[in-house]
């Protein structure tokens, strides 16, 4: 497996893997949406790796992209962290340390750029996910809460 950091013109090279990694990602954890947000993802990721703000990884195997790893830098009041926008893997590729290896990619860009936390947020529900994160160091620091009213 080959980790590497990737540009845009990576990405959009692999556009057809890009999108449908973006569209399982966006699927698995929110059931609910439709339409194609991948598309609409897929675009921000453009101009974000454009604007030099998107740290966007890929793991290759042989040569094809099976899996991606977006993240930024964020200010947290008197430190800058790095939030894992999204991390998603093929399905044929899960389970064999891919999403590990992007993990460790990122947390070398976040002690080059001296930054020491990185945060992510993951779907109460994706306990495969969340052991993945916990075996990793993370730790769940605040709980997002949601109520949803009638219309």
């Amino acid at each position: 497996m080959d980790i590497k950091q990737i540009n845009e013109e990576e990405v959009a090279a692999n556009e057809f893997e890009v999108r449908a990694l973006l569209s399982e990602i966006l699927t698995a954890n929110f059931s609910d949406i439709e339409g194609d947000f991948a598309g609409a993802y897929y675009d921000k990721l453009i101009v974000f790796l454009q604007n030099g703000t998107a740290i966007l990884f890929g793991a290759f195997d042989r040569g094809q992209l099976v899996g991606i790893l977006w993240g930024y830098e964020v200010d947290n009041f008197d430190h800058k962290r790095i939030h894992i926008n999204m991390i998603g893997v093929k399905s044929d590729f899960r389970g064999q340390g891919v999403a590990t290896e992007l993990m460790h990619a990122i947390e070398h860009i976040a002690v080059l750029r001296n930054i020491c936390e990185l945060e992510l947020m993951v779907n109460a529900c994706n306990d495969r996910a969340v052991r993945c994160y916990q075996k990793g160091g993370y730790y769940v620091e605040r709980y997002k809460m949601l109520k949803v009213l009638s219309k």
